[in-house]
């Protein structure tokens, strides 16, 4: 499995800025993502599928109900940090970079 541990990361658009912590573990051969907003409370959310591609990326389709759209993310891991994009409908793009490993 691709990404498994906590990770953080600032971010800073127009949605949201500030601090994004996330940690990921297996459940049982299936990933899952705990994820923690500085200041802003997440909203509800589903994972609805997980590709890896490759030996350093995860491709994350997410439901949010409050938006009723699907959010793609495609992150990719080193050792030690990743880098990404989440589409946002409505909003487009949002980067993730410097991220890094928290334990």
């Amino acid at each position: 499995m691709i990404g498994l541990g906590k990770w953080g990361c600032d971010v800073n658009s127009l949605i949201y800025s500030g601090k994004v912590v996330i940690n990921i573990t297996d459940d049982n051969g299936k990933y899952h993502f705990d994820l923690s907003l500085t200041d802003f409370d997440v909203p509800e959310y589903e994972v609805v599928d997980v590709i890896e591609d490759g030996s350093d990326t995860l491709k994350i389709f997410v439901l949010v109900p409050m938006i009723a759209k699907q959010v793609e993310l495609t992150v990719t891991f080193t050792a030690d940090s990743f880098s990404g994009v989440a589409k946002i409908p409505f909003l487009g793009k949002v980067r993730f970079k410097d991220g890094y490993k928290i334990s």
